[in-house]
C-alpha cells in the first residue's frame, strides 16, 4: 500500500540508487571532454537494432568523440566495443556511461533515447515523441538512462531540473504505459519503510483491527509491518480497510518519500483515491490479478491513475523523478 516512481513513484516507491559515469576523468585528461558544439555527422539517421554494433555508432559520430571513447576504454575494451551487439552486450543500466560521457548534447539525447527506446521495446513513434521531450529537456534523458552525474558535455543542458513526468508518459502509447506501469509495481519494496512509519499510516480504527485479526500486540504489529512489503496484505488484514484506507495510507507514504506534501495535494490524492478505488487496489501487493481482466478494462485502469501525477505540484513533481530514476532507467533490461 505504497504511493509511486516511476512516474508513478507517486503510487510505487523506489531506491534512488543508480550508476556513476564512471569516463569523466579519462576524458579531462587528454585534453577535456568532448565540445558542447553539435558535431558534423549525428546519430540522426542511426535506427537501433538488436544487430546494431558499437562500430555502427561511431560510424556516426565526430572523430573527437570516438577518440575520447577510445581513451576511456583503452584498446582492447574499445575494439571489444566496435564489434559489440549494444542491445545483447550492454543491457543494464550504467553499462554505457563511458560512451555517454563522450558524447556532444544532441548526439548524447539522439543514441540514449534510442538506446533505452530499444530496449524497452517501444514503438517508433513513441522513440520520435521522447527524443523531442529529451530535446526539450535533457534532464529527463539522464534520469531514462538512469546516470546520476550529468556527463560533461551536457552538463549546462541538465541544469535545469524541469517537471516532465507528465510530457514523458504521453509519449507512451497505451500498452507501454502498462508495461512501464506492470515494471515499477516490479520495484515496490525497494524504498525501505520502517514497521512505525507504515502503521503511522493507519487510523486508530483500522490498527485496533489488526491487532484484533491477529491476535497480536501493538509493538508485534509495528514487528510486523517492517518486515513485509509496502503494500502486501494478507486475508486477515483485508476487513479491516475502508474505502479510503488505501489513498491515505498511499498518500502518507509519498508524503514520506518527498519529504511532506502540501495541504491540497493530500487533499486532491484523497479525493482521486475516493473516486478511483479500482487504481488504488493495484498497489496491494498480491490482491490484483490484472490477467482476470481485459487488457482493454486494465489499460482503463492504468490510464485513468494517470490523473492522480495533476495532483502534484511542480516541486512535488520533481521530487517524484528524482524517487522514480531507477525503476525508469531499469525499464527493459535485462534481469
Amino acid at each position: 500500500m505504497v504511493a509511486s516512481r516511476s512516474m508513478f513513484r507517486i503510487l510505487f516507491v523506489f531506491a534512488i540508487a543508480v550508476a556513476v559515469v564512471g569516463a569523466l576523468a579519462a576524458c579531462d585528461l587528454i585534453g577535456g571532454a568532448p565540445s558542447t558544439e553539435q558535431p558534423a555527422v549525428n546519430l540522426e539517421s542511426l535506427a537501433m537494432s538488436t544487430s546494431t554494433t558499437g562500430q555502427d555508432v561511431l560510424n556516426h559520430v565526430s572523430e573527437a568523440e570516438a577518440d575520447c571513447l577510445n581513451s576511456a576504454l583503452g584498446d582492447d575494451d574499445y575494439n571489444a566495443f566496435l564489434e559489440a551487439e549494444l542491445l545483447t552486450m550492454y543491457g543494464q543500466v550504467g553499462d554505457l556511461d563511458p560512451l555517454y560521457a563522450c558524447l556532444t548534447g544532441d548526439n548524447f539525447v539522439l543514441f540514449g533515447i534510442d538506446f533505452a527506446a530499444a530496449r524497452g521495446g517501444l514503438a517508433e513513434t513513441s522513440r520520435d515523441c521522447l527524443i523531442g521531450l529529451g530535446r526539450d529537456h535533457p534532464d529527463a534523458v539522464v534520469t531514462i538512462l538512469g546516470i546520476e552525474t550529468p556527463p560533461a558535455a551536457v552538463t549546462e543542458l541538465t541544469s535545469m531540473e524541469h517537471a516532465y513526468t507528465l510530457e514523458l508518459f504521453d509519449c507512451l502509447n497505451a500498452e507501454e504505459k502498462v508495461g512501464l506501469t506492470v515494471h515499477l509495481w516490479a520495484e515496490v519494496g525497494a524504498y525501505q519503510f520502517t514497521g512505525e512509519q507504515l502503521v503511522a499510516g493507519f487510523n486508530e480504527q483500522e490498527i485496533t483491527c489488526f491487532m484484533d485479526s491477529f491476535g497480536i500486540t501493538r509493538e508485534q504489529l509495528v514487528a510486523l509491518m517492517g518486515s513485509r512489503l509496502p503494500g502486501q496484505t494478507s486475508s486477515e488484514a483485508v476487513p479491516c480497510f475502508t474505502d479510503e484506507t488505501l489513498g491515505r495510507l498511499s498518500t502518507h507514504m509519498l508524503s514520506i518519500q518527498l519529504g511532506g506534501l502540501t495541504d491540497e495535494t493530500n487533499s486532491c490524492i484523497l479525493a482521486f483515491s475516493l473516486d478511483h478505488p479500482h487504481f488504488f487496489e493495484l498497489l496491494r501487493v498480491g490482491a490484483f490479478d490484472s490477467s482476470v481482466m481485459s487488457q482493454e478494462e486494465f489499460i482503463e485502469i492504468v490510464n485513468d491513475g494517470q490523473q492522480v501525477l495533476h495532483c502534484l505540484n511542480d516541486d512535488e513533481l520533481r521530487l517524484m523523478q528524482r524517487s522514480a530514476a531507477v525503476g525508469i532507467a531499469s525499464f527493459g533490461t535485462a534481469s
